[in-house]
């Protein structure tokens, strides 16, 4: 019999790795679909920040494009101050002057601000694209290892299915259907060692009756509180 439950816990322990692949045939997909959305959302906040950066270059520009205009109307005006033939008009168009140079005075300090601004924008642009390479890169690591796994899962879940059929057929049918019935009620682990008179699936206590049956190993003894298969090993203590 003690043969009959080792090869039975050998059984279990396949079937322990087809549920882990199986498990993973669902994981896998979602894993990769989760790390997709992770770059999508980590290139998104990348471009807000560099399409930011852009938006403060193009406001730049429209500032030196009118600094440029007004400039060009200041030297029109000056060169018309020569041409005026009454007081009046003199002063008139040399107060547009001045408040033109005032206007171009805030202009120059906008475009001055905005350079400091452009020059931290890009600063922090090349550090959200180094952060954005590298975080991309490794997840797309990860993703190559997952879709390489998951290429081979059916080739590995094929493979176990023959090791679990030549498995059972050394195991007595009766025991087998004994088996699938414990292991559904209990998550798959239906044969557990008894070591030092306790049940290393509920890890409970059993009686002292039920742990000289195990240690027998005459017929097949089951846990009284969690009802999984025992088996006893002379190393067991």
């Amino acid at each position: 019999m003690i043969e009959q439950l080792k090869t039975l816990e050998e059984l279990q322990q396949i079937d322990l790795r087809i549920d882990e692949i199986k498990k993973n045939q669902v994981e896998y997909p979602r894993r990769i679909e989760i790390y997709n959305g992770e770059i999508d959302r980590e290139k998104h906040s990348f471009d807000e920040i560099e399409e930011a950066g852009k938006e403060l270059i193009a406001i730049r520009r429209d500032k030196e494009l009118d600094l440029q205009n007004l400039e060009e109307r200041i030297e029109r005006d000056r060169a018309k101050l020569m041409q005026v033939k009454t007081n009046k008009e003199y002063h008139a168009l040399q107060k547009e002057i001045e408040n033109m140079r005032a206007d171009r005075d805030e202009l120059e300090t906008e475009i001055l601000s905005l350079m400091d601004k452009v020059e931290e924008s890009e600063h922090e642009i090349r550090r959200a694209r180094e952060s954005f390479t590298k975080f991309e890169k490794h997840r797309k690591e990860e993703i190559g290892k997952l879709e390489t796994n998951l290429e081979r899962i059916d080739e590995i879940l094929e493979e176990m299915v023959d090791q679990y059929d030549d498995i059972a057929l050394r195991i007595d049918p009766t025991l087998i259907e004994r088996y699938l019935n414990v292991r559904k009620l209990r998550r798959g682990v239906a044969v557990v060692p008894v070591i030092k008179g306790t049940c290393q699936g509920c890890h409970m206590k059993v009686p002292p009756q039920v742990f000289n049956l195990v240690i027998r190993n005459e017929e097949i003894i089951t846990c009284p509180n969690c009802h999984r298969i025992l088996y006893y090993e002379n190393n067991n203590g």
